[in-house]
C-alpha cells in the first residue's frame, strides 16, 4: 500500500512540475523496432514521463522516472509495445528538465536510421497557423513518406501542399487529426510524376512529422521535424 501511494505521489509531483513536451515518431510494427536514449542535460534532477500511442491515439504504454544530472537511460519500446500494424506513431516525453533524445530505428534487427531531438514542441500565443516543410524525391528508386502526429489535447486541422521542382502545385490535401492520433502520407500514392520538390504543411496547432526516405523500397533514413519554420496570425 505504501509503495502504491509512493507511485501515485510521484506521478502527482510529475504532473505539477512537468513543463515541456518532447514528441517524435516511432515504429514497432512487425519486424520494426525503436529504441530511445534519453539524457538529462541539466544540473538538476528532472522528472520524465514516457507516453507511447498507436496511430489511432490509443495509449499503449506509460512510464514515470527521475533522472539525475547528466544521467542517461534507454527505453526499448519493442519490449513494452506489442508489434501490430497500428503500433506506430507518436511517442512523447514530458519533463520539467532539459532533455537530449536519440532515437534508433531498426528493421529486422538491422539499424536503418538514427535521429536526435533536442527541442520540445513549442507554441506561439499569436499564431493562427503553424507551418512546417520537408523536401521529397519521387522516382523509381527513391520514395518519400511522412507521418503527421498530433501531440495535443485538441484536434489539428491540417492542410498539405505538394509542389514539384518547378513550383507547380501537384496535390492539395486537408483533414483533421484527433488528439494523439497519427496519419501517414506516401507521396508516390498521391502523385505519379517522377520529380522532386517541397511539401508545405499548415496546421492549427503544433504538430510533429516523422519523415521516411526509401531507397529501392527499403527505409534509408528517418527524420523527425519538431519545429515550425513560421507562424501566421491570418
Amino acid at each position: 500500500m505504501v509503495k502504491g501511494l509512493s507511485i501515485v505521489f510521484l506521478m502527482l509531483i510529475c504532473a505539477v512540475l512537468i513543463g515541456a513536451d518532447y514528441a517524435f515518431y516511432y515504429d514497432c510494427t512487425p519486424d520494426k523496432e525503436t529504441a530511445i536514449l534519453v539524457s538529462n542535460v541539466s544540473d538538476e534532477q528532472c522528472y520524465v514521463r514516457l507516453l507511447v500511442f498507436d496511430n489511432n491515439g490509443k495509449r499503449l504504454h506509460q512510464e514515470v522516472l527521475t533522472l539525475d544530472p547528466y544521467k542517461s537511460v534507454i527505453f526499448d519500446l519493442s519490449r513494452v509495445v506489442t508489434p501490430s500494424p497500428s503500433a506506430w506513431g507518436l511517442t512523447m516525453l514530458q519533463s520539467d528538465g532539459l532533455l537530449q533524445i536519440s532515437i534508433v530505428y531498426s528493421d529486422r534487427d538491422l539499424l536503418v536510421s538514427r535521429d536526435h531531438v533536442i527541442e520540445p514542441v513549442t507554441t506561439s500565443s499569436d499564431a493562427k497557423y503553424y507551418w512546417y516543410t520537408l523536401g521529397y524525391v519521387n522516382s523509381k528508386s527513391f520514395k518519400t513518406g511522412f507521418a503527421i502526429m498530433n501531440p495535443n489535447k485538441v484536434e489539428a486541422q491540417v492542410y498539405i501542399y505538394i509542389y514539384d521542382a518547378s513550383g507547380k502545385t501537384l496535390e492539395e490535401l486537408s483533414g483533421t487529426i484527433q488528439p494523439y492520433n497519427s496519419v501517414y502520407v506516401l507521396v508516390s500514392e498521391r502523385i505519379e510524376k517522377e520529380t522532386f520538390g517541397v511539401i508545405d504543411i499548415r496546421s492549427t496547432v503544433p504538430i510533429v512529422l516523422g519523415v521516411e526516405y526509401f531507397l529501392e523500397d527499403k527505409i534509408w533514413q528517418i527524420d523527425n521535424i519538431v519545429d515550425w519554420y513560421t507562424t501566421t496570425s491570418w
